[in-house]
């Protein structure tokens, strides 16, 4: 996403009456969800955020390290 989205996005905020933060909250839900859709996930460690002022999405997916370690495995 970038400027020209964010412009789009106040445009509809003017137009609508709906409020930029909604959207862009929206978006957020929609692309976690999209993203468990396609991984075939229920995680809900999965975070999109989008960076209001540049329109950057950051996505990150977090792992739970106990998920993957078995008896006996050595933590450094």
């Amino acid at each position: 996403m970038n400027s020209e989205f964010l412009n789009a996005l106040d445009e509809i905020e003017k137009g609508k009456s709906v409020s930029k933060e909604i959207l862009l909250d929206a978006i957020d839900a929609a692309l976690v969800s999209a993203y468990k859709r396609n991984y075939n996930t229920n995680h809900s460690n999965a975070v999109v955020n989008i960076d209001r002022e540049s329109g950057e999405i950051e996505h990150n997916r977090f792992y739970n390290l106990a998920d993957y370690l078995r008896e006996g495995d050595l933590l450094v």
